[in-house]
Parts: C-alpha cells; structure tokens; sequence
C-alpha cells in the first residue's frame, strides 16, 4: 500500500485490461459440460506434505486441489434425501472415501468428507469402510459431539445434509421402511413437531433451555392422540420410565423441535422488531431464521446430546434403538438453512421433500459473487448486515467531515452493526471482559473466513501483491465459485462499518483487518456494478437489479477508495482514536500465565525453528530453555532495568542472565497503563506488582521501560514488600536519542521524515506493533505536554524517561547502550558488579555473554558493530531532514551532554545558530530536572 496508495483503482484498471483467466476447477459457466470431469477430480486430494497446516480445520474451500466442493454439495442435496440411483460421481466419491479412510487424501473439508463418507454407505453399507468404528468419528461431527472443531449449530448452518445422509443411513439399516420402530418415530416427530408449533408462542424471547421446552411440549404430545399401530408404542414410552439416556433424549427433542418451530413461526411471521431492524434489505434479512431463541435451543440440546451419547460406543445403533426422532428433526432443521443452490436443485427433483421452504426466484440473488443468501445467518448478524447499511447511507453525505464521522462512529447504528466488537468495554483499562460467545465469534471473523474460503488469508502486514491477485481471481469467477451463504456484498457492508468503528473504539488491529477485507471484497464485486467487467451483455440488467437490492453498498463501490479516503484515513490522521484522554485502550491486556523464565530465544524474531543459534543460549536451565516457576505472592525480582524504549533493554538484559544465570522476565502486557495509573494515584502500587507478577516480578532479573516512571516508588518500598526483604537493585540503559528515536520509528514502520508527521494509508503503524502501550508512550498529553507529531512524540518520551534518571541519578547504575555495544564483555561485568551479583560470575560467564552479544534481539540480524567516532557524531542524524533534525537537537542536547553524548550534528547546529531560541515550532520539553529534586516527587505508597 504505500507503494501504491490507490491500490484498487489501479489493480482493476490492470485486471479489465488484461485477458481473464477462468479456472475450470472453480465452474466456468460456459463449457460446464467440458468441466466435468474435471471438476469430479476427487484424485487430486493427495495429501502433500506443504499442505499441512495451511488449511483452517473444517474450511471447505471453493476449490481445494482441484475439487469443487459447492458442486459437490448442491448435488449431495440433490441425490441424499431421493432414490437416485448412484453414476459416476458416486463412484468418484467411493474412491475419495476409500482413499481418505486410508489417510491418501487431504480432507480439511471434514464435514464435507464426513457427507460423502455417508452417501457412499447408503449405496455399499458392506464396505469395510462403513462399519460402525468407521463411521464413529464422522457420526460425532455431525452430532456437533466435538464442540472444539463443529458446534451443533456450526454443522446445522454449514449447508451440509449431514443429518439427512445419516436419517437414510439409519433407515437403512434397519432393513425396511415399513419397520414399526421406524414408523414410530416418524409418528412421534410428527406429533412433537405439531405440539410445537402450537406452543412457539409460548417460549417468547426468554432463549428457553431445553428443559423447559420440554415441559411445554410434553402435555401436547402425551395425548397419545396418535394413529395405529404406533399408538400404544408412543404411550408406553411417555408413561414409562425413560431412564438417564432416554429422559436426555427426550429433552434433546423436545429442544429440536421448539428450535424448528421459531424458526418456521420467524419467517411465516417475523415480529414487528425483526420487521424494523430487517427494513431496507427485508427479503434477505428476514430469511434468517435462527434468533437467540433458537440458537439457545440448539446449545440446549447438543448439551443433551452430548450427555446422552458421549458414553456410547456405538452411537449408530443407540441412535436405532432410541425412539425419540433426533436425526429426523435435525434434517428437518438443515432443510430449513439449506443453501439456496440446493433449493434449486430439489426443486426439480420429483421426490422433493414436502417442508422445503419456499425459494428466492431471482438468480442473482442466489449465484456469483454479487449474490446473498442470508438462510443460514443468525438473526442478529443479518441485521447487523442492514445496520451497516444505514451506516454507510449516513456517511454517503458526511465525507471529509471528521466530526460527524465520529459522531457515526460512535452511534447505536455501528453498534448494532459490529456486534463482535467490544463497543460496550470501558475507557477505563480494568474493564470488565464481556465474555465472548462462540457464535458471535463466528461474524467477527467472517471477512477472514470467507477470504480463507478463496485461500486468501488477508492480514494487515502481509503480501499485498498476493492479496490483490486473490481479488482478481475473486472477480474473474464463475457462478459455481461461489457460496452465496457467504454473501460477499453483506459482508462487505460490514466490513466497512466495522473498519470505521473499530479503529474509533481504538481496535487498531481489527481496523487493520477490515481494510484489507475492504479492498479485496471491493476488487471481487466491481463485476456486480460495471457492466464492461462482465463476460456476458447479458448480465447487464443484473447491474442494475445489484444496484436496486443494495442501493447504499453500490455508490461505494463506484469509486472504489472512496470510503479510505474520505472516512477512514480522515480518522487515523486525526489521531482522535488513541491520543489524548477519553479515548478507548483497544484490546484489554491481561495478565498473563508465565510458567517458566524467558529464554535465550525470547525478543528474537524467526527464532520458532529449532535449529536456531539462540537454542545454544543459557538462562538458568539447559540450553534454550527456561526455568519453571509457579505463582509467587510476593516479589522476587533482585534487579530491574528501566530506560527509554528501544534503548537496548532487552539485550541488556539477555546479556546480564547469561552472564550470572539467574532467571529473567521482561515486559508486562498491562504495565503502561497501570504505570501511568499508579504514577498518578489513581491505583495502587500493589496492584502493578500484582497484575505484573508473572510476566516481570517472580523473576530475579527483569527489565520494563514502561515502568521508568515508578522507579522511585520501587526503590523505597521494596525492602518492606520483596520475598528477600533487600532493596531493589536498578540500572538505566540509555541510547543516544537521535539513535534512540530513530529506532523507535522505524520499529513502528514509520517514515522518519514525514511532511506532516500525521498516519496515513501510505504511512501506517505496524499493527501488530502499534500496542497500548508504545501508544502511551508517545501519548504525552497526559505528561502535560503538546503533541505536534509522533516523531515528536518519541523525541519527548526519550526526555521523559531520561528525566527519571537524571533527576535521581544515584538511585542507578548507568548504562550507555553504545558502551554495550563497544566493550560488552566489560559493560556487563561492570553491571554484575554495579548490582551486587558478582558471586554470579563465572568462567562460562564470558562465553555466554559473546553468544548473547553474536545474536540482534530485535531484528534478526547481527548486532552493528559502530565505532565511538561514528556514535558520538549522532548515527541517527541522518535519517532526518535538516529542520527535523534541529527541532530534535533542540529538545535533547543538554540531556544528551549531561549522559555524556556530544553529538557534533547538534554542536554545529548551535555553532551555526542553526539551533536557537524557543519558537512557536520547538518540541515541547520540561526543564531539565535538577538533582536537588530526587524524593520529591515520591508521595505514593503502597
């Protein structure tokens, strides 16, 4: 992106302009025929050794080498709930089932695998493949009894017919259909289905459990008002002793059958609140069926499902024996999330099923990348989808305007569009942590999954190249590329909302994914509103029918940077989402659980391989490990290193562990904001010690720069509060600021010398990177001084950090970073000694501190080794501009000589004159502190 910050005007303009490529294996509409058998490769599953781990466990993906499973599905429906006699797919299927029972074939579309497996034993229930152990695993999944891959619900909406695979396979197995258990529990479904109907409205809005659901549903069906010959059979069985196993099952169908009837009762007369959160996109909207009702009922009864049937070994023939209707009900629940392509296909079928839900007529609205298909979609997540609709309508007029911008960004509207945003969390860092629900989960990621679905993984600081060329291929596609389950311009929709307010609630990172959900879903639907883009002139008037179903997505589309450049860029440049006070702290940091020490690996970029030079090092334990430690109440930490930010602590700090090999810690997730808290008295000094304990103080060595500022209030209380009852022994690493912000810009990824020193599309912050707490760093606002710029900004946190150390310098010992760098054998024996681990010391100590010093603990590369002449001359300087460079000067240079840094590039700007008086653009800076001043401000206590 910042090579290019139009990234989407000018990759369509290269995609349209070029021939377009149609994969045969995705469905070429037009030489479908030809496509066949191609598309029925089922032999191109092998599993190769580079595939492992690259797919998401259970994604079925459009195209997976070189298999199309919506195909596949669409004629799965077709052929499982009819007579159809098997052909060749079938024994392309046979051979996929066999291969796969082999472990020859890659199967990460499991519930895919899992329907084939099933269809393949309805036509040979004698292979060796289709016993009961064979079965056991795949019967699990579909019964959402491994929660931990497929909830229920997940199976139920995956568009799968699962259920109605395995109803045939268990009718089947009890050799007629004419069998009077079978009959029975058809009766009994029936009859649960009909007292549930007439009690839908009972349930309400409460989200009933499955109990529940069954004391309502019990007096309906215990009329025994049933036709011969199962009458007396159903009689016995509500008046009998059902037993642990059988009294779950019965509220597990009792619990089906009520989730089937708000369904039904949702789309034959949705409520007037649906009615309203649904208008504008009504047609879609209200054929999601599965409110919270619905979805609780669901859970409900996988928990009943999952008592009754997790001590069976046999679960196939415990599902036969049982009397109460579960499969039955659970394929009368798929049918009625069935996709819209397997509705068209059971529509010619002659033994289509007689509860099939009505179908939508208008093709587009079932097929291609502009199609939407909202069956399967929660209630709530189809609502957000309009939600985000009226959101984006607000902004069409308020372009450039940041304060209404905000004003939508902050308005119940995105809430009710990004419901899997914590838009509810307090400004306050210690929050309370709503808890998340799986389900909801589901749509915060749904950009995300449905790239993965295309083999697009989309993160913020990825290949953008790769990203675009997958949008390409998104827009190129045929029909049978795509699930319109999936709905691409909802999700779109969302993605914009949820862009805009996530990056105002200060959810830096999903902000980050959004945008790149943005860009390739906008590439992928450019076909959907520019007719030229299309293969065909006959599509043409589906242009216009797009336009007309999302009349407030379609205007966005039209200019495609539109909604970066003059909505979302408008908020990151201000710097209103994370400056300043009452802003929101982003992603709640908790502790952290640290069972063992970091190792000689922690900090080190690409150091994940075994092989890695940093599993030599010592920490304490054996190479390259740590040492275990469980919770500590009360502080261990002998040592501490404080200093600015990328200062060099954390070598520092390897440095000294190996040198003595005591345990080390470094870096508490939640110490900025606690620091800043406690510095100010509004928490307590325990409650840093506390909340830090695991990551930094059950350790004897640690280091933390966010901490700098309690230095003072550690040094006086530690005797009292530390398990060894000794002072704290503290050092200070310092860096030549010129050198010292340099570092710290660039680490964000930042340009060193901006015009305007604002973020931008083509100069954001590393997101992974841009944390809490590097943002309270340069959020020096709340120090009581200006903000003009973030190189500013990490010009005054270098001031502010080394004023603790200037105001009290003997409170430290002192560590030049360019000291290290020169002699480190003699730095850190100097440091040992300084803090009084010298019987730490050892023949090996040297050894370790040269294979410490022979690894960069930041970049991956060997550590620069620069010379004293070219330190003292500013290295730094040189990668800013000449009025930055004077402004920085300004601000740092009798700090930086009281450390004992003279930096020429300063001295001949103050020769020159070049560096003055204060003027309206000087970097805002406290006085130099006074050594007279050290204990005044300790007024804190524990």
């Amino acid at each position: 992106r910042k090579a290019n910050p139009d990234p989407l005007r000018s990759m369509w303009s290269a995609a349209s302009s070029s021939s377009l490529v149609f994969l045969c294996v995705l469905g070429s509409p037009w030489d479908a025929g030809s496509c066949r058998s191609r598309r029925l490769a089922l032999a191109k599953l092998h599993l190769r050794e580079s595939d492992i781990g690259s797919h998401q466990a259970g994604i079925c993906r459009v195209e997976d080498h070189g298999v199309s499973w919506l195909w596949i599905r669409s004629t799965l429906w077709e052929r499982i709930p009819t007579s159809a006699p098997p052909d060749a797919l079938d024994a392309e299927i046979g051979g996929a089932v066999a291969g796969l029972s082999k472990g020859e074939y890659h199967d990460s579309c499991r519930l895919g695998c899992a329907c084939m497996h099933f269809r393949f034993c309805l036509l040979d229930p004698a292979s060796e493949v289709c016993s009961a152990e064979s079965l056991h695993d795949k019967v699990h999944l579909a019964l959402g009894l491994q929660p931990a891959v497929h909830t229920l619900s997940d199976v139920l909406r995956s568009g799968w017919p699962l259920h109605l695979a395995l109803q045939s396979l268990l009718a089947s197995s009890l050799g007629s259909h004419d069998d009077t258990q079978f009959r029975s529990r058809r009766a009994l479904q029936e009859a649960i289905e009909s007292g549930a109907t007439a009690a839908a409205d009972r349930f309400g809005d409460a989200s009933p459990d499955a109990d529940s659901a069954l004391a309502v549903l019990l007096p309906a069906v215990a009329s025994c008002s049933l036709q011969e010959p199962s009458r007396g059979t159903l009689c016995n069985i509500l008046s009998g002793d059902l037993g642990p196993s059988g009294a779950r099952m019965a509220v597990a169908a009792a619990a089906l059958a009520a989730a089937l009837a708000r369904m039904r009762q949702h789309r034959k007369a949705p409520s007037t609140e649906a009615r309203a959160a649904c208008e504008g996109l009504s047609t879609l909207c209200l054929s999601a069926a599965l409110d919270a009702g619905a979805l609780s009922l669901l859970s409900s009864a996988a928990g009943a499902l999952t008592e009754a049937l997790s001590v069976e070994d046999r679960i196939l023939e415990a599902l036969a024996a049982s009397p109460w209707p579960i499969l039955g009900l659970l394929g009368q629940i798929s049918l009625e999330l069935m996709p819209h392509a397997a509705v068209a296909a059971l529509s010619n079928s002659h033994d289509r099923p007689q509860s099939l839900p009505a179908m939508h007529r208008d093709a587009d609205l079932r097929y291609s990348q502009c199609g939407c298909d909202l069956r399967a979609w929660r209630s709530q997540d189809a609502q957000a989808v309009v939600a985000a609709l009226r959101l984006l309508r607000r902004l069409s007029t308020k372009g450039h305007d940041l304060e209404a911008i905000l004003d939508i960004a902050r308005s119940p509207g995105a809430k009710a569009a990004c419901p899997t945003l914590d838009l509810n969390s307090s400004a306050n860092w210690q929050a309370d942590v709503a808890e998340v629900d799986p389900e909801v989960v589901r749509l915060k990621r749904v950009a995300v999954a449905i790239l993965r679905h295309w083999g697009v993984v989309p993160v913020a600081e990825g290949d953008q190249e790769s990203v675009l060329r997958s949008a390409e291929t998104l827009a190129q596609q045929g029909p049978e590329a795509f699930d319109p389950g999936l709905c691409v311009p909802g999700v779109l929709a969302l993605s914009f909302a949820c862009a805009l307010a996530a990056l105002e609630r200060n959810l830096y990172a999903a902000a980050a994914e959004f945008v790149e959900a943005i860009e390739v879903f906008t590439l992928g639907l450019l076909p959907c509103v520019l007719p030229h883009s299309r293969p065909s002139v006959q599509r043409d008037a589906s242009v216009q029918h797009f336009e007309e179903v999302w009349v407030d997505l379609s205007p966005w589309l039209h200019r495609p940077q539109r909604f970066l450049d003059e909505v979302w860029e408008l908020l990151l440049a201000s710097n209103r989402w994370w400056l300043g006070r009452g802003v929101w702290h982003g992603s709640l940091l908790l502790p952290a659980s640290v069972p063992v020490s970091a190792t000689a690996c922690w900090g080190l970029p690409g150091a994940a391989t075994d092989t890695h030079l940093c599993r030599l090092g010592r920490r304490g334990a054996e190479p390259g490990a740590g040492v275990p430690r469980g919770l500590r109440r009360l502080p261990q930490t002998r040592v501490l290193g404080l200093g600015p930010m990328k200062a060099g602590s954390t070598v520092v700090l390897h440095a000294l562990s190996a040198a003595t090999q005591l345990p080390m810690g470094m870096d508490c997730a939640a110490a900025g904001a606690l620091a800043r808290l406690a510095e100010r008295r509004k928490a307590p000094l325990w409650e840093v010690l506390e909340t830090c304990s695991e990551e930094v103080f059950k350790w004897e060595l640690a280091k933390d720069p966010a901490m700098t500022r309690l230095a003072g209030d550690f040094a006086e209380v530690w005797p009292v509060l530390a398990h060894h009852g000794r002072p704290l022994q503290l050092y200070f690493v310092v860096r030549s600021p010129l050198d010292c912000v340099r570092s710290f810009v660039r680490h964000l990824d930042l340009h060193l010398d901006p015009p305007s020193q604002r973020f931008a599309l083509e100069n954001l912050p590393r997101v992974s990177l841009f944390t809490r707490p590097k943002q309270l760093a340069w959020d020096v606002e709340g120090e009581g001084l200006r903000y003009t710029g973030y190189v500013d900004a990490a010009v005054q946190r270098w001031v502010l950090d080394v004023d603790v150390y200037l105001r009290c310098p003997g409170r430290f010992h002192l560590v030049r970073y360019e000291d290290f760098v020169a002699d480190p054998l003699a730095t850190v024996e100097a440091l040992v000694s300084a803090v009084g681990l010298a019987e730490f010391w050892s023949a090996a100590s040297e050894d370790e501190i040269r294979h410490t010093v022979s690894l960069w603990y930041q970049n991956g590369s060997t550590a620069p080794q620069r010379s004293s002449e070219e330190e003292s001359a500013g290295v730094g300087a040189g990668a800013f501009g000449p009025a930055l460079r004077v402004r920085i000067c300004e601000a740092v240079f009798e700090r930086a000589r009281l450390l004992g840094y003279e930096l020429s590039a300063c001295s001949a700007g103050l020769a020159t004159g070049s560096v003055g008086p204060t003027g309206p653009s000087q970097i805002d800076v406290p006085s130099v502190p006074r050594a007279e001043e050290c204990g005044a401000a300790i007024g804190r206590r524990v």
